[in-house]
């Protein structure tokens, strides 16, 4: 590494790796929203935010938080060499070299905490304003059309409305900004370092048969076949963590909806009812949560076994070419480093799926709620017009939700200072007429 053309030859590899990962990036966004139902949910919920036809405010801070993401994955790069120079400097006894590589750690250090920091500022910049653009679109969205009051007649209401605006859209904007992010940061990687293993790699022979370029082999193999392995064992995380959300949405709705009818409730002496209520609800939460917890330790102990078997690769691998001179005690450090960092890359996606799941719940629930408010505005609705002063009805029919008549071609006619009075046995429609009417019934006088 010349460390003297180090800034140079940076911006040069920032430039091309910024370009290659904007261009595959936008294609693999592209293909996940027309080939993934879940690919698709996203885009619905995140292009209007994005598109550059309203403003490219967004869509420019996504722009440099990308930057500032690849750039972060260039320092680790330059770390990298920096272990090899370092340590070959001790193996030599070079003490200038090893001042040196110390004065050279120090800058690094320095440019890698103040991008960390402008990384958690743009970060939470975009999440901030995506988080109040998505709660100004969605409770419009709810209150239009009065779907938050007509969805309650759809034949699968959607639950708890206000914990889907309150609490998923916080977290659908934070997890869509740390899982792209750290994929992005995990693909570049991958590139990266594995050039790195490759010029470090040697031949290694196994059962008598030689495996070229054998570090490369065995990362690649190690860490797809364990990915796959630990996203069949954390699959079933997606609906336990939906059932998580609307579990707890319930539980919580039944602790308010007793204090809000706290005088009914006492004046019945319904506490005994109340509790029952409550019980079974939060014992659904509860058993929800044990298989949580369950499936976490097979999903969490598989991962943690994994990445520690991985720490001894690249010294298993290297030791016999450190020992037989083929190669510097810096290099054994630097394979080790560079191998740690492909190795942790890829199991990105597998580490993750916990996350990831987790935001599919929140991504399911979130365009549930979009969807209930589309179906509750296509719900027949009357048509309202002007009547001067009077209040006019011409051919109203009422039915139940399974077809059944509750009232036929009523024509009704009512002036200023008429009384109305609606009678009839329990269960014939009464209520259903006044729910059947749209407010604009109440003509100014």
């Amino acid at each position: 590494m010349n460390w003297g053309s180090a800034v140079t030859d940076s911006a040069l590899w920032l430039a091309e790796a910024y370009a290659i990962t904007v261009v595959v990036l936008v294609v693999t966004a592209l293909l996940l929203a027309r080939y993934t139902f879940w690919g698709n949910q996203f885009r619905r919920m995140a292009w209007p935010y994005f598109d550059p036809r309203r403003t490219v405010i967004p869509l420019s801070i996504l722009a440099l938080l990308l930057l500032l993401t690849i750039f972060g994955v260039r320092v680790t790069v330059l770390f990298s060499y920096w272990y090899k120079d370092f340590y070959d400097a001790i193996q030599n006894l070079d003490e200038t070299a090893f001042w040196h590589y110390l004065r050279v750690f120090a800058i690094l250090a320095a440019v890698h905490v103040a991008s960390s920091l402008v990384v958690y500022l743009v970060g939470q910049t975009l999440d901030i304003n995506w988080r109040s653009w998505l709660n100004d679109t969605l409770t419009d969205d709810w209150l239009d059309g009065r779907a938050y009051y007509r969805g309650n007649f759809l034949e699968n209401p959607v639950d708890n409305p206000d914990q889907r605006i309150q609490a998923d859209i916080t977290a659908f904007a934070t997890s869509s900004r740390t899982l792209s992010m750290g994929a992005v940061a995990a693909m570049v990687s991958i590139v990266s370092f594995t050039k790195i293993l490759w010029d470090l790699s040697g031949p290694l022979t196994v059962f008598g048969a030689e495996i070229p370029r054998a570090m490369i082999f065995l990362v690649y193999t190690y860490v797809l076949v364990t990915t796959a392995l630990a996203f069949w064992i954390g699959r079933p995380l997606i609906m336990l963590n939906f059932l998580n959300e609307k579990l707890g949405a319930s539980f919580r709705y039944a602790l308010v909806r007793l204090r809000e009818y706290g005088e009914s409730i006492a004046f019945y002496r319904g506490e005994n009812v109340e509790r029952r209520t409550l019980g079974l609800r939060f014992a659904a939460v509860i058993r929800n949560m044990w298989a949580i917890v369950f499936r976490t330790l097979k999903f969490s102990g598989f991962n943690l076994a994994v990445d520690q078997t991985a720490v001894v690769f690249p010294f298993l691998v290297q030791g016999s070419r450190l020992f037989s001179g083929q190669i510097t005690f810096g290099e054994v450090m630097q394979t080790a480093q560079a191998f740690g960092q492909v190795h942790n890359s890829l199991s990105f996606f597998r580490e993750s799926y916990a996350d990831f799941a987790s935001f599919r719940a929140t991504l399911i629930r979130l365009t549930g709620l979009a969807d209930a408010n589309r179906r509750a505005r296509a719900l027949p609705v009357l048509d309202a017009f002007s009547a001067g002063s009077h209040l006019v009805v011409r051919g109203l029919d009422v039915r139940t939700p399974v077809g059944e008549a509750l009232i036929s071609e009523l024509d009704m006619s009512l002036g200023p200072g008429d009384a109305l009075l609606v009678k009839g046995p329990s269960g014939s429609g009464k209520t259903t007429l006044l729910r059947s009417s749209p407010w604009e019934w109440c003509s100014p006088a």
